[in-house]
């Protein structure tokens, strides 16, 4: 039932030929010695070709039910060009200082895309499109355009080197929005700083003290094209007979929303930096507030089912809060021919849902409202049953259950398990991050290294349905079989008892024995390095020669039972999920550096 693994990797050659072109170009115009212009420019084009060769005896899973091959070519070009002009005026005067930039910049992009693919028809393994059964055959064709104009300014006033004002304001109109109620957006930021070592007489011990203040809003752009437009889908075979004729049909498959918006942040900051014991320790300090207005997410019911039926539409409904504070910590010092540095982080962060489109009637536990973003809603686990005993006197989540599958735990207590009994089990979100940097350097050697650490945040372990619960062809770990709860054998177990061919259906849902800690510490970089000595460069007549080398992904220290508890699957409301993907690969890197 599966490919043999030699096969795949010696008779399933996929192939991509990529070309990318790349210039970046800038030109300055000082019309005084504190007034110019900068116009820049830069473009970013690919050309990418995939093929994909899967060769005669290949499973027919694989080859469109061909047992000729399997032959795929896919085409993709993308086109990326920014450019802007910004006038900069820098001028001091007296006690004053004054920083403008006004400017205005365009953002286009565009791609278009198209493939051909499908089982051979007559010749194994001749990849050719002639060779395509075109009854079996897929094809498509695609391309979008998105630009978005800009036009923005920046300005800070100084006065006497201890207070500056901060103003700045953007506009962009985005081609996603074109034909919205809301064609452009607006974002504004203020900020306030004042240096209090300038103007008052400090403590020996604190040379340096700056306070800050800030306010600013952002959008995100990261909206998807042609929301406001009605879509149509064409069905992929003919499904509906005109005339005696199959014929393809056309459906919607999406309402249009032409009130669609970027969503909006709005953050508070209030900072300090300063520098004690005659720099000697350094200190930045931070406590924000954001709140993100107008989230995008799904929603069904945008329009009656007179018109048959509710389709999912993306609409602006959702408002979330962060609240946090960071610190940041250095020193750095110097004794004889030994000098060393040190830098450590450490951020602390909350965030919740203040309103979003919770379904209608759901139990209190089960709302997302007071909850984080990409909270995971599930099952509560109550161990195992023991004994036929347990399982009449219980509440079961389906007939099937037998001893020694799992016991969930009926929250509102009406004597069954179900979708009535979930409730939030997991939160992605670590309750402290941080990191620390470390610097020795002893005459021409240098060591350095990176770590990073979380804490408190949970890993959901989707793979564990495919290792352990025999959902991929039936295959399992020996770690599910040494686990497994057994009467005699292993009444300490702490997965379910073992029965192949079983892939225990109450498992295949949501709870807590998925759910485990991921926090972790990990040793990101590690340098050692050597500069050759001057009087060695003199007589080469180079400036510095410096040879290191490097290894990254150093060690780990985590609980999590998973290939990397760096979990991450590109949005936060899909974050902790981990659904098996490779762990990160430990690198080896030596190089040189060289100043002429």
């Amino acid at each position: 039932s599966m490919q043999n693994p030699y096969w795949i990797v010696n008779r399933m050659q996929p192939e991509n030929k990529k070309q990318r072109y790349m210039l970046n170009a800038s030109l300055k115009w000082d019309i005084t010695d504190w007034f110019n212009v900068v116009g820049r420019v830069r473009v970013d084009n690919t050309t990418q070709d995939s093929f994909n060769r899967r060769h005669a005896s290949t499973m027919t899973t694989f080859t469109e039910g061909s047992r000729n091959g399997f032959y795929g070519h896919a085409k993709q070009n993308d086109y990326a060009t920014y450019a802007d002009v910004i006038a900069n005026i820098n001028k001091t005067w007296e006690d004053w200082s004054l920083h403008v930039n006004v400017g205005g910049s365009i953002d286009d992009r565009s791609s278009n895309s198209a493939y051909f693919n499908g089982g051979l028809n007559k010749v194994p393994n001749f990849f050719h499109y002639g060779n395509i059964n075109k009854n079996t055959s897929k094809r498509n064709e695609s391309s979008w355009h998105q630009q978005i104009q800009s036009v923005f300014a920046s300005a800070e006033v100084g006065w006497n080197r201890m207070l500056y004002l901060t103003l700045t304001a953007r506009n962009d109109w985005d081609s996603a929005l074109a034909y919205t109620a809301n064609k452009s957006f607006f974002y504004p930021s203020a900020g306030l700083s004042f240096v209090a070592s300038e103007l008052f007489d400090l403590p020996v011990a604190l040379p340096y003290l700056k306070l800050r203040a800030s306010f600013g809003i952002l959008g995100n752009d990261a909206i998807s094209d042609f929301l406001y437009l009605q879509g149509i889908a064409l069905s992929s075979k003919p499904n509906v007979v005109i005339n005696g004729v199959p014929t393809q049909s056309l459906s919607t498959s999406s309402v249009p929303n032409r009130n669609i918006t970027w969503e909006t942040t709005t953050t508070y900051n209030i900072g300090a930096d300063a520098s004690l014991w005659n720099r000697l320790l350094t200190v930045e300090a931070d406590a924000f507030y954001k709140v993100t207005t107008d989230i995008l997410q799904s929603q069904s019911g945008q329009m009656p089912p007179s018109i048959g039926g509710n389709y999912a539409s993306i609409i602006n409904g959702g408002v979330i809060d962060v609240r946090g504070f960071e610190l940041v910590l250095g020193h750095s010092n110097q004794i004889g021919d030994f000098r060393y540095n040190v830098s450590a982080n450490t951020s602390f962060a909350r965030n919740r849902y203040i309103s979003t489109n919770d379904s209608d009637n759901i139990p209190s536990y089960q709302s997302k409202i007071g909850q984080p973003l990409g909270g995971v809603l599930g099952y509560v686990s109550d161990g195992l049953y023991q004994s036929e005993e347990d399982i009449a006197s219980s509440p079961l989540y389906n007939s099937g259950v037998r001893v020694g599958d799992i016991k969930y735990k009926d929250l509102n207590g009406d004597g069954k398990i179900n979708a009535a009994d979930r409730s939030m089990i997991g939160n992605p979100h670590p309750d402290v991050t941080g990191g620390v940097n470390l610097g020795f350097g002893y005459k021409n050697w240098d060591l350095s290294t990176y770590l990073y650490y979380t804490i408190g945040n949970d890993l959901y372990a989707h793979y564990e349905l495919y290792t352990n619960w025999g959902q991929l062809a039936n295959v399992f770990t020996y770690e599910r079989v040494e686990r497994g709860w057994h009467p005699v054998n292993n009444p300490n177990g702490t997965l379910p008892m073992f029965v192949r061919g079983d892939t225990h259906a109450e498992t295949n849902v949501s709870h807590t024995n998925y759910i485990q800690d991921g926090s972790y510490l990990r040793m990101q970089t590690l340098t050692l390095g050597y500069t050759l000595p001057k009087k060695w460069l003199n007589k080469i007549k180079m400036s510095r020669i410096r040879f290191y080398a490097q290894l990254s992904n150093v060690f780990t220290l985590t609980g999590y039972e998973g290939l990397d508890p760096e979990v991450y699957q590109g949005s936060d409301r899909s974050r902790g999920i981990d659904y098996g993907s490779y762990g990160m690969p430990r690198q080896y890197l030596f190089g040189v550096n060289i100043d002429f």
